[in-house]
């Protein structure tokens, strides 16, 4: 059971932690409850406090067993409802798929069987394996724990009723491990750990007849066990050697004979074992992404290039580019990050009119962001106050010249650093090479609170100010004023975006105001 707890601890907390790196459109089925996640518990480095919480549990399953049985059945039971919920669209899926017209060539089932069926059956092994399987260890600790077995330090065995009671609950637990063994082998389409993505030699000689025939050892021991309950009219007996012989085949099954035969018969051949599947997984992939519709030509420019053709296009000789991105930013994070909480992550080629004392001309130009990387903060700053209410914005941006090199071969910037007023209305924050430069660059107020290194969420306009720049040995600090933002201005948005986001620190901060946006 505290196993139990744990491994359900571990997926509630990442359902309150999510990656905000990738969108999280449909949530991930959590894993099932079983060796492998076991192992996975173990690896933390946390193993005190997972000792400390087994042994708490053993303590209070001795001390009232049915309390805390039923305690932990109603926290398993909003768990399980909580995971459910955010899956409802699996369903809508399930009963409205689009055929594919594709049939994969293991199990010869169309593509669509994938995208919009099995989810969903992999969301109904993961719920009925963990429920009865609980069920199950629930209902024989409190039959161990009854009649004061404990005090007197002996156990008289289980009553008849109690015995039929264990093999109905043994039963449907087979039975849930039959069908998830009979799932698996379609999840042999998705393992990661071969050469290729997908089911290899290994996979489809050993794996995949371990699979059937553990599915239908399952199935013989449920309804074995479902006969012995409704039929015998003998003193039932708990079928303790079938069930060590079971956990031995799948110790050898899915763990030992596969271990082998990827070492000794894979491995020393493995490029001509693994061919077939390589070329199938070469070949859905072209499909995938449309590859094999690619019509190749051959281009031979012809032509010759004169002097009257420079002439004519004066303008695109001026603005051939000489500087490559990468040595650009290079020298941008030695000389114009400033700080280390500033990054530099990517410049783009962009065009602008600018103004000379001629007239007007067009200018190609390198623009590069200088965006604020949280994850250079120093740790100890780190905070929750800081990460979402201080360090909100990046500032400022470099712009240079394709074609032009300055001094000792540094970029020739026409912006750069970071200034010292902080007057909006002159826009002296960014330095710029002459006032004609000033005129052409819309600068504006160079905040950057939307950027390619923005990956999680702030709140703005709070009783906190917001960091903006540095100002020498000084920083310069703003309140946010722009439209940008969702207000939260009353405690029923604060609860909604703190379930949405999964931060229950939005809720009792002190620190929001009616003005306060996210």
């Amino acid at each position: 059971v505290g196993l139990m707890l744990l491994h359900y601890g571990r997926i509630a907390i990442a359902f309150w932690h999510p990656n905000f790196l990738l969108p999280r459109v449909i949530p991930s089925i959590p894993p099932p409850f079983n060796w492998v996640s076991v192992q996975q518990m173990f690896s933390w480095q946390a193993l005190p406090w997972q000792l400390g919480v087994l042994g708490g549990v053993i303590f209070v399953l001795i001390v009232n067993p049915q309390f805390w049985l039923m305690a932990i059945a109603f926290l398993l039971s909003l768990f399980f409802g909580l995971v459910l919920s955010s899956h409802w669209d699996r369903i809508l899926q399930y009963f409205s798929p689009t055929a594919f017209n594709t049939v994969e060539p293991l199990f010869g089932h169309d593509l669509s069987f994938y995208i919009f069926s099995f989810p969903l059956w992999q969301l109904l092994d993961f719920w009925l394996g963990s429920l009865f399987l609980f069920g199950l260890i629930a209902v024989t600790l409190i039959y161990l724990l009854s009649g004061n077995s404990i005090s007197e330090g002996k156990f008289i065995g289980f009553s008849r009723s109690q015995l039929r009671h264990l093999s109905g609950l043994g039963s449907v637990v087979a039975a849930t491990t039959a069908l998830h063994y009979w799932l698996h082998r379609y999840e042999l389409l998705y393992l990661t750990n071969g050469i290729i993505y997908g089911a290899g030699y290994t996979d489809i000689k050993i794996q995949l007849p371990v699979d059937i025939s553990l599915s239908i050892l399952a199935g013989v021991i449920a309804f074995f066990l479902l006969w012995k309950l409704i039929y015998s009219s003998k003193q039932l007996r708990l079928p303790w050697r079938g069930l060590a012989l079971y956990l031995a085949l799948i110790i050898i099954g899915d763990f030992a004979l596969p271990m082998a035969v990827q070492r000794l018969v894979v491995q020393p051949n493995e490029l001509a074992r693994e061919r077939p599947y390589l070329q199938r997984s070469i070949a859905f992939t072209r499909a995938a992404f449309d590859l094999n519709n690619i019509e190749v030509q051959t281009f031979d420019p012809q032509g010759e290039l004169t002097q009257a053709d420079l002439q004519a296009n004066n303008l695109t000789i001026r603005n051939i580019r000489l500087w490559d991105t990468r040595p650009l930013l290079e020298t941008n994070r030695q000389l114009q990050q400033i700080r280390l909480y500033y990054k530099f992550l990517d410049a783009d080629i962009d065009r602008y009119t600018l103004k000379n004392d001629a007239g007007k001309q067009d200018q190609q130009v390198i623009i590069a962001a200088r965006e604020l990387d949280y994850n250079a903060v120093p740790q100890e700053a780190k905070t929750w106050i800081n990460k979402h209410l201080v360090y909100t914005h990046g500032y400022g941006f470099t712009l240079s010249p394709v074609n032009t090199i300055a001094a000792g071969g540094l970029p020739d910037y026409f912006v750069k650093d970071i200034g010292t007023s902080t007057r909006a209305e002159d826009n002296r924050a960014l330095k710029t090479s002459s006032e004609n430069i000033r005129a052409s660059i819309p600068i504006g107020i160079p905040r950057i609170y939307y950027g390619e290194l923005t990956d999680t969420y702030v709140m703005t306009s709070t009783n906190v100010k917001e960091f903006d720049y540095p100002s020498g040995n000084d920083n310069a600090y703003n309140t946010y004023d722009g439209r940008g933002g969702v207000t939260i201005n009353s405690w029923w948005h604060r609860a909604v975006f703190a379930q949405a986001l999964q931060d229950w620190q939005m809720v009792f901060t002190n620190n929001f105001n009616p003005k306060t946006q996210l």
